[in-house]
């Protein structure tokens, strides 16, 4: 079930996100590498998609809430790499999905259809596990 939680820094869209242990309150911030993901943020940014407003960004450091994916939620994922329908998503360094292969490999999503290249959106649903 998604939730809305404040961001402590720049979070893009249909990225990896983290709790943010550094505050109190359920604060996220977008995942980078081995990050333990609790979901996925929301699709669009911030602002109008219009020159000079629209920053790319769906939620700055303390400025707003941004609604969160959470477990069994299927949402749209940006992902780093080619991935195929079934495979698990860890983040890379920017949250984007990546295939995770590597036992131990901390997962937030499982794609449910392929992707070809780095940039590319696609369907996942959110699962947060280890790999095994």
């Amino acid at each position: 079930m998604s939730m809305s939680l404040l961001c402590n820094g720049n979070v893009s869209p249909s990225r990896l996100v983290k709790l943010d242990t550094t505050q109190v309150g359920g604060y996220v911030i977008q995942c980078v590498g081995s990050d333990r993901p609790i979901g996925v943020a929301q699709e669009g940014t911030r602002q109008a998609p219009l020159s000079g407003l629209d920053d790319g960004y769906v939620g700055i450091a303390g400025v707003n809430e941004i609604v969160v994916y959470t477990t069994n939620d299927v949402c749209w994922i940006e992902i780093g790499g080619a991935v195929t329908t079934g495979d698990y998503l860890k983040p890379n360094s920017s949250g984007q999905g990546v295939t995770s292969s590597s036992s131990g490999d901390q997962y937030g999503a499982i794609a449910l259809e392929s992707g070809t290249a780095a940039g590319q959106y696609v369907k996942c649903r959110v699962a947060i596990g280890y790999h095994q």
